[in-house]
């Protein structure tokens, strides 16, 4: 096992332990969640103009899908993914492994995809990460 490997494999047990017994941060409704969210979705609504709706969206880090069920009805389509089993089974609890939510649009969930990054079958448009990146 190669170093980056074990490290893949620490942070997976890390996480899928955090997820084990529920959501460990309360992120469809604590205030400060919320108002994230808010403030994040504002910040794409002033960038995108009056009817533009953005095209293919990456959550990475998505947990439980809270913030990307907010995001779906900005975009032609996202998938969130996230190391986290344990969350991708809330998300899809919550909603369905892929959903269509007004206006059209299509979202959905996987967990363990971030190998996959770098192939075409995952390009976006917009690139979305949801406090993920300290863990990368």
């Amino acid at each position: 096992m190669t170093d980056r490997e074990r490290a893949d494999a620490q942070a997976r047990q890390f996480f899928d332990r955090l997820w084990s017994e529920g959501d460990p941060w309360d992120l469809e409704s604590h205030p400060f969640e919320i108002a994230k969210y808010e403030a994040q979705l504002a910040v794409l609504d002033a960038d995108r103009g009056p009817g533009r709706q953005f095209g293919r969206a990456l959550e990475i880090g998505c947990a439980a899908g809270a913030f990307t069920r907010r995001l779906a009805p900005r975009c032609a389509q996202v998938v969130g993914i996230d190391i986290a089993q344990g969350a991708i089974e809330l998300a899809r609890a919550h909603d369905g492994a892929e959903r269509r939510v007004p206006g059209g649009q299509r979202h959905a969930v996987a967990a363990g995809a971030g190998r996959r990054l770098g192939s075409r079958r995952l390009r976006r448009d917009d690139v979305l990460s949801g406090l993920a990146v300290p863990f990368l």
